[in-house]
């Protein structure tokens, strides 16, 4: 994992911090190291990969559309879903299964 840590930071803040801020028994205030803190949570709770994107879904689709998003929901690809606007991705390697089940259920709808 590339970047610098919050202790790092933290570390910077109070070795750098202003003269007048040394007397304090914490040079740098409690809510700004939790603050940072939070942070870097925030960033190493998000994860990376590859997915594909499904947004080509009109309005008159909307059914169409739940039924995609359950569909792979129970098989375990969706990661993540929008309803305004109509989209969802899914895990790269369901590319073929997902656009076979898009292609029945319009050709059973039409």
């Amino acid at each position: 994992k590339m970047g610098i840590t919050a202790d790092q930071i933290i570390h910077f803040l109070v070795e750098n911090a202003h003269p007048l801020c040394e007397n304090r028994h914490r040079p740098v205030p409690d809510n700004i190291t939790d603050q940072i803190l939070l942070w870097e949570g925030e960033r190493n709770r998000v994860t990376s990969g590859v997915g594909l994107l499904f947004d080509k879904f009109l309005e008159s689709e909307d059914e169409l559309f739940q039924r995609c998003v359950r569909f792979a929901e129970r098989n375990g690809w969706l990661r993540f879903v929008t309803h305004s606007p109509r989209a969802f991705v899914v895990d790269e390697h369901c590319r073929g299964d997902m656009r076979d089940f898009i292609k029945a259920q319009r050709r059973a709808g039409a």
